[in-house]
């Protein structure tokens, strides 16, 4: 759940420079600006006590940071650059942030977001054809390394029967259902799932049904704070 947003951070904010504090909300201000055209970008974590220096830096030297999204529209429109700041600034730990552009210079080390993939958590940026869509969209999704892990730990429980690793195989099921519940999360989800009760199938006895997957929710517009 969101929380109290530090008044200290406050004058640094624009519409091209957010942070929040709920995780969706800025995955989804990532993805928006991905959509948007912002095509380039770097990432980092900062400690949250440093968060507002960094902000200020990037400021400096990309004025466009402290505009509105009409002035964003208007350096598009002129074949100028657009920057876009976003950081999530979370309860405890460390802060994320992106800087994101349309056109790179010399100042940063730049990245494209098609091969390099923005990412937080256990969460990446990729483009996802759902059911029946002519063409791919950018949404979140699972990175490779982490479902790899996450299929590793369902089927080694499931293989490896036990009575503490059952409750824990239950307790990570249940606790799925609080992902950020974007397309791509919920396609890689859904693979795990059928990973597990397909294997499940395979070394329990039929008297034995396999675990249960509560529904994830579809990822809703919320509000950055």
């Amino acid at each position: 759940m969101p929380y109290k947003f530090p008044d200290a951070l406050r004058p640094l904010l624009a519409e091209q420079t957010i942070v929040g504090t709920d995780l969706e909300a800025v995955m989804q201000r990532v993805a928006d600006a991905t959509r948007a055209g912002y095509s380039h970008f770097v990432e980092g974590t900062v400690e949250r006590t440093k968060i507002a220096k960094l902000i200020a830096k990037f400021q400096a030297r990309y004025p466009g940071l402290i505009r509105n999204r009409k002035h964003a529209y208007r350096l598009a429109k002129a074949g100028e650059q657009r920057t876009k700041f976003i950081a999530l600034y979370p309860r405890n730990g460390d802060c994320r942030w992106w800087l994101l552009t349309d056109l790179p210079d010399q100042a940063e080390p730049w990245a494209e977001v098609a091969k390099a993939r923005p990412s937080v958590l256990n969460y990446e940026l990729r483009r996802h054809t759902r059911p029946g869509a002519a063409e791919p969209a950018w949404t979140w999704a699972l990175t490779r390394t982490a479902k790899d892990k996450l299929s590793d730990y369902l089927v080694w429980h499931v293989r490896h029967p036990s009575k503490a690793g059952a409750a824990r195989l239950a307790a990570f099921i249940e606790s799925t259902r609080f992902w950020p519940g974007f397309a791509g999360i919920r396609a890689d989800r859904r693979q795990l799932a059928k990973l597990t009760t397909a294997d499940w199938k395979r070394h329990h006895r039929h008297s034995e049904p396999p675990p249960q997957w509560p529904p994830l929710r579809y990822a809703r517009r919320i509000r950055t704070r």
